[in-house]
């Protein structure tokens, strides 16, 4: 069985819901990225799905004042009303692999490129 590990490229269905039950949920896309290359080492959210077999699905309720920082290097983007204190996220392992040479090289450029967290660049 083939479970998220360092250097493998994973696709995710991630969800962002206000609400338990995901009804309108304010973010839901299949995401793709190679696991484990980000300049910080793992992400909180990289955490989550560590050692996560093909198919597992999770559930978490996060604070909304820590629902930015899961994922960095940023594989998503969003917005998320500033009256809710509570978020609930989903994420489902779709599919795990082995990326190309090529795929881990510009993965790593793109976490170690500035994405606006400093002047100096």
């Amino acid at each position: 069985m083939k479970r998220v590990e360092i250097l493998k490229k994973v696709n995710i269905l991630i969800e962002i819901a206000d609400n338990r039950e995901f009804i309108d949920p304010i973010f839901k896309e299949d995401v793709e990225f190679v696991f484990g290359i980000g300049s910080k080492g793992l992400s909180p959210f990289e955490y989550m799905i560590s050692g996560r077999a093909e198919g597992e699905e999770i559930i978490e309720s996060i604070e909304s004042w820590k629902l930015h920082s899961l994922f960095d290097p940023p594989y998503i983007f969003f917005d998320t009303p500033k009256t809710k204190d509570m978020f609930f996220l989903r994420a489902k392992v779709k599919g795990i692999s082995t990326p190309s040479q090529r795929e881990v090289i510009s993965a790593l450029a793109e976490a170690s490129r500035c994405k606006g967290c400093c002047d100096s660049h």
